[in-house]
């Protein structure tokens, strides 16, 4: 009986700690889960992200096991009435698998090197609003077909503006899609800026190249783009709104390993310009196809009282232009009352299509319910249409006192205006006398007399020839300034200081000044009058005084960065760069006091021979400085900083740096390290990173002292670092050693190693290093902590003489799988790229990297 008893009890003792353990599994398991989600979510939030399989395959699997358990649990719950142990035998063998189960999910968790990859940017080919009508497919059809000759590889689609041409295109593009014709599309807006180098960054992002050096040649970006299209089998790259000759010759498009599709307006660009043979007019439309449109778009309005033969008339009197038909018929939408319908007939009848046209959208600008609308459609049309941002818009309307969110439905098609729209929102312009306007192409004799200039609330000059400035521009009713010269050297060189009439501006809302590299001089006075200015750009600006420098005899010739806290409405500071300063030797000091400059998101600081310390934090042994330092910050530089210690000194405050993306660092030669152990949590999240010419610089990461090195077994893992490089660096032993600092000397039997598992980088792409004293990169054993090194989509190694090879055969087997670059130049003592070990031979580089595009040594 006691033996039963204690069988029993035994029974009811293991039921009860198999549930739970199952309960603590299972919560945990679903915190596991959340953050992961929250990571894939916050990466998925950038361009160009889709999350890697196996981790969709793991959060499916997740969620199954998780209502698994929580199913048991509820049956158990039902079943409590239960109280003999037999009954709990088999409940708790179950409760005890599930944790099982559980316990293994936990640990694959650990094992995702990365959770979301980068593809191509994808273009978005949406036709909404426009039937597929025949006319139209008849030439998809025959497009397809002129493509599959042999001898055909560039085609040309011509017509007027607003026939319907790039709705064409993205037609083609559709169908590419659906039936997998290509294994690539990319289209390019070209209009009158034929620019060369716009054009290979825009194809080589929507390939999903790696981004062009700064200082990459117009040749070698050609290059890069040439090999690449060669390497794939079938690519299809459209050019559309073609203004002028496009030279392929100088962009590298290989025409014959793969096929070009370009439209314009005329036939005279594609054929006697470009020598495209093969071209396609795009007629406008019938008059069944324009009714179709027409009635399709203004909706129930047509059936108003006496309306429905009036609007076959308005309909016709579009010219099958479908721009044209779009805009009357919106416009017209709810409009039942028939003298609408005459008022509009009468403004189109009669005319040629161009003047049809503009009377047409002229008719809809004036039907537009306020003059806030009518300014923001008159902006829009000025400053490109969809050529701008929208976050620029938003600046530009919220800043005139206009609302975008009133009339975002009024205005749905304003923000991605057609060629034509913008054509008429110009003339508008010019004839109502408040706009000036010019753009790329359009030619600039002299500036209107004074009469016009004082009437004028807009002046948008964008990247045309300026032939001289004013000596004065007297425009009392001024509200926007908008320029963009062509003429760099008119804008960059000239502007050595802002006008002390600025200051006059006591209206300005947003300055910015980043487009002025030479500026110097800001006088005091004017940054002090500026009381209503809220945001502020002038990251080009360096030559910023401390207010401590008004004291000295003559007091401050300059503007202080401190005193830009004397403006009440300032919410923006975005980019701030800081020259020498005198008695500064900690910034957080002087750009944090009484909260300002929270909202920095760029910072650079250069040439200053005082600075011993970015931030210097005494958390733990007073309260001297214990606030969050720089929570929104994404990007800061140093530079020739002779004294620079320590970018962060003593522990920081949560919070601290935890947008920071990048971090740039050159010739700083008192730094030994850029991240301290105690404060190295705070910039795990860093994207980039890229250290130069700092002579004492031993390790990125200072390392654990010997006596700590069995405490943590988790390495630091650099979640978001997508680029590293490191240029320069004599003193450099180690990424981060883990050593005492007594034995990281290097040693013929303990040569110098600069990754180890002790830090992983999952995402890391770009890898380059300069002048490096390394014997090795990585141990020749791979271990599943340097599986990072497989994501690596470029390396560059320069100058690093102590390298006699770049990894072992047995390693490079299954490790370079997404490498497309690798150039090795200038390393005197490499033998071999890969070492042959004992009993092997390499066979096949190609196997080793099956996806380079591009190789040098």
């Amino acid at each position: 009986m006691k033996r039963k008893e204690n069988t029993h009890t035994n029974q009811e003792f293991n039921y009860k700690s198999n549930v739970q353990n199952l309960e603590t599994q299972t919560r945990k398991l679903r915190h596991a889960k959340e953050r992961l989600q929250h990571d894939v979510d916050e990466e998925l939030r950038k361009v160009g992200q889709k999350t890697e399989a196996d981790v969709e395959e793991w959060l499916t699997e997740v969620n199954k096991n998780i209502d698994e358990a929580h199913q048991f649990m509820e049956d158990e719950r039902q079943a409590n009435k239960c109280l003999n142990g037999f009954c709990r035998y088999h409940p708790s063998r179950k409760a005890a698998k599930l944790s099982q189960k559980t316990m293994v999910e936990l640990r694959k968790r650990k094992e995702f090197l990365r959770l979301t990859y980068s593809t191509p940017l994808q273009d978005i080919w949406t036709t909404v609003g426009y039937p597929a009508f025949q006319s139209r497919t008849s030439i998809v059809t025959r497009i397809f077909e002129e493509f599959k000759k042999d001898n055909i590889d560039m085609i040309g689609i011509y017509g007027v503006g607003g026939v319907g041409k790039t709705t064409l295109i993205k037609q083609v593009a559709s169908k590419v899609e659906e039936d997998k014709l290509f294994d690539n599309v990319v289209k390019v807006e070209v209009k009158q800026n034929t620019d060369v180098e716009r054009i290979q960054r825009e194809i080589a992002e929507k390939f999903g190249l790696q981004k062009f050096d700064e200082n990459e040649t117009v040749a070698g970006r050609a290059r890069i783009l040439s090999q690449y299209i060669k390497g794939k089998k079938k690519i299809l790259v459209i050019f559309y709104d073609v203004w002028n000759e496009l030279e392929l010759e100088k962009l590298e498009v290989p025409v014959g390993m793969c096929k070009v599709l370009v439209t314009s307006r005329t036939k005279e660009v594609l054929f006697s310009k470009m020598g495209i043979e093969t071209n396609i007019q795009l007629n406008v439309l019938n008059e069944e196809d324009t009714w179709s449109l027409f009635e399709k778009t203004v909706g129930d309005a047509v059936k108003g009282p006496g309306v429905g033969k009036v609007a076959i008339e308005v309909a016709n009197e579009c010219k099958g232009l479908p721009v044209l038909v779009v805009t009357v018929a919106k416009a017209l939408k709810g409009r039942k009352e028939l003298h609408s319908w005459a008022d509009v007939l009468g403004r189109l009848k009669g005319k040629q299509m161009l003047e049809t046209a503009y009377s047409g959208i002229k008719w809809s600008y004036d039907q537009l319910e306020s003059e806030g609308l009518k300014s923001m459609f008159l902006i829009f049309g000025i400053l490109g249409g969809r050529d701008h941002f929208l976050q620029d818009m938003l600046k530009y309307t919220l800043g005139l006192g206009l609302s975008l969110y009133e009339g975002i439905n009024a205005m749905e098609d304003s923000l991605t205006m057609h060629d034509l729209v913008c054509d008429v929102a110009r003339k508008i312009a010019s004839t109502d006398q408040r706009f000036l306007a010019l753009e790329y192409g359009d030619l600039f004799k002299e500036w209107p007399i004074k009469e016009f200039l004082e009437k004028c609330t807009t002046i948008s000059l964008q990247l045309i020839n300026i032939p001289n400035l004013p000596d004065e521009l007297e425009c009392p009713r001024l509200q926007l300034f908008e320029l963009h010269s062509k003429d760099k050297i008119l804008l960059c060189s000239k502007l050595k200081q802002l006008p002390k009439e600025i200051g006059r501006l006591t209206r300005l809302r947003l300055l910015d000044l980043r487009g002025c590299p030479k500026l110097e001089v800001i006088y005091p006075d004017v940054m002090r009058s500026l009381t209503k200015l809220e945001e502020l750009n002038m990251s080009s600006f360096n030559k910023w005084e401390t207010e401590e420098a008004s004291n000295s005899i003559g007091g401050r010739s300059n503007a202080s960065f401190t005193g830009l806290k004397h403006l009440p409405n300032l919410t923006t500071c975005e980019d701030l760069s800081l020259d020498v300063f005198e008695g500064v030797n900690n910034i957080i000091v002087h750009l944090q006091d009484k909260d300002d400059f929270e909202q920095l998101k760029k910072l650079h600081v250069q040439n200053n021979p005082e600075i011993s310390h970015v931030v210097h934090s005494n958390i733990g042994y007073s309260r001297t400085h214990s606030r969050t330092a720089f929570p929104i910050l994404e990007a800061l530089s140093l530079y020739n900083l002779v004294s620079l210690e320590s970018v962060c000194s003593g522990q920081l405050a949560d919070g601290s740096f935890r947008q920071l993306k990048i971090i740039r660092v050159e010739n700083c030669p008192k730094l030994k390290n850029l991240f301290s152990f105690s404060t190295i949590l705070h910039f795990l999240q860093l994207e980039e990173i890229e250290v130069e010419d700092c002579k004492n610089m031993k390790e990125i990461v200072e390392g654990r002292e010997e006596q700590l090195m069995d405490e943590v077994n988790d390495p630091f893992e650099f979640h978001g670092l997508r680029s590293l490089t490191l240029i320069s660096l004599p003193e450099l032993i180690s990424f981060s050693s883990y050593h005492s600092p007594l034995i990281v000397a290097s040693t013929s039997r303990n040569p110098m190693q600069l990754f180890n598992d002790k830090v992983v980088f999952p995402k890391l792409e770009a890898l380059k290093l300069s002048s490096i004293p390394l014997n090795k990169l990585w141990d020749g054993q791979l271990s599943a902590r340097l599986c990072w090194i497989q994501n690596l989509t470029s390396l560059i190694i320069e100058g690093c003489d102590g390298l006699t090879f770049l990894c072992s055969s047995s390693m490079s087997m299954n490790l370079f799988v997404q490498l497309k670059t690798l150039e090795i130049r200038g390393c005197e003592n490499m033998v071999e790229i890969i070492l042959t070990e004992e009993y092997g031979e390499v066979k096949n580089m190609d196997n080793m990297f099956p996806k380079l595009e591009a190789r040098s040594s």
